[in-house]
């Protein structure tokens, strides 16, 4: 993986493996894994999905026709009440079927006056995953500044919220201060050292940069936590082999190859071993 071919996008790479094994997050205070889909199925959504916003070609028709419904009824009302009721509604639903900048929107306009630090950390997150499965730098750059702004004003209310910082932490990378990325990070690995969102970030930071050696403290140790973590082994395995030591890389690919019967997970892996 030639440092050229390496570009920091939102949480991931700009490439087919890592946008497929890329760990998203629904709303809470903390980070956790929304349900699974393959990575080959990630990859065919992004293949077949353009970027415009409202195209729902990944929504069945059934629920597609009650989106409609509920987006004309949510312009129609004139109740306050009612209107926040609609967005989120819509809200939902276009988060579970992982139409992300739409649901990014409506967690804004779902927000009632003045907003709660759930409101905020409900908004930040859905733009931040807007902002890592962005299709371009612009919609990166454009989501991810939202999701750090409501970040920003989380962290006035609830500074101690370590999930919402190590995700403000990635928002920089597509600012004018990327390396506020790292400063960031580090904050949240020195307040709990074996933060998982903060490792992995950090991780890929230093894939990004070259840095490989960094990357194999950071991935060591996130594996050591959760030996099931499978793109913390395959990075791990990616930055062994960049830096030289062709033989604890093939470990790690061969420990992927057999964590995950998935064919693209097991295309890219195969591409390392075929190498070492």
């Amino acid at each position: 993986m030639s440092r050229n071919k390496v570009k920091l996008w939102g949480i991931g790479l700009a490439m087919v493996l890592v946008i497929s094994l890329l760990p998203k997050y629904v709303v809470q205070n903390d980070p956790q894994p929304l349900e699974e889909k393959t990575a080959s199925e990630k990859v065919s959504d992004r293949e077949t999905t353009p970027s415009a916003p409202g195209h729902h070609s990944l929504i069945p028709e059934q629920e597609l026709a009650v989106i409609e419904n509920l987006k004309k009824q949510y312009e129609n009302s004139q109740n306050p009440n009612e209107k926040l009721k609609f967005a989120d509604s819509l809200f939902n639903l276009y988060r579970k079927h992982s139409e992300f900048h739409q649901a990014a929107r409506f967690a804004e306009l779902r927000m009632p006056t003045p907003a709660e630090l759930e409101d905020l950390l409900a908004a930040g997150n859905a733009y931040y995953q807007a902002f890592s499965t962005a299709f371009s730098a612009q919609q990166a750059h454009e989501a991810g500044a939202k999701a750090r702004q409501y970040f920003e004003k989380a962290l006035e209310q609830a500074p101690d919220s370590l999930g919402a910082k190590a995700r403000l932490a990635m928002t920089y990378t597509v600012s004018d201060q990327p390396m506020q990325a790292a400063l960031k990070l580090r904050e949240v690995l020195q307040a709990d050292s074996e933060h998982p969102e903060a490792l992995y970030n950090m991780g890929m930071l230093s894939v990004q940069s070259g840095k490989y050696n960094n990357g194999i403290e950071r991935f060591s140790k996130l594996v050591s936590l959760q030996p099931a973590h499978l793109q913390a082994r395959y990075f791990l395995g990616v930055c062994y082999f960049e830096s030289g030591k062709k033989q604890l890389a093939k470990k790690q690919f061969e420990l992927v190859k057999n964590m995950s019967a998935d064919p693209v997970v097991q295309k890219e892996a195969d591409k390392y071993l075929r190498k070492i």
